[in-house]
């Protein structure tokens, strides 16, 4: 979540667009919009995160994001900051 945040803090106004495995993920409010315009399947809270998110499969990214851009909505797609073959399965909440 720290990625969100500065991603949110960095890019006023635009949805943050997280890779995460297979998927590219958003959150809060960033969900909600995506879920409407995507017709992403909406979760009510991640564990741990208390936060609504919605996940798009990584290979259908693309046209996902075309469709909120022609929406007109504004997107900061964000990348993956650390090697995730390198990070702690089980990290402390």
């Amino acid at each position: 979540m720290r990625q969100w945040t500065a991603a949110k803090r960095e890019n006023p106004g635009r949805a943050a667009v997280l890779p995460h495995g297979n998927f590219y993920e958003l959150f809060y409010d960033d969900a909600v919009t995506a879920a409407g315009g995507c017709k992403w399947t909406l979760d009510g809270a991640r564990p741990g995160a208390g936060a609504a998110d919605v996940r798009g499969a990584y290979h259908a990214v693309e046209s996902y994001l075309t469709r909120l851009l022609r929406k007109g909505y504004r997107i900061a797609l964000c990348d993956q900051m650390e090697d995730p073959k390198l990070t702690k399965k089980d990290r402390p909440a």
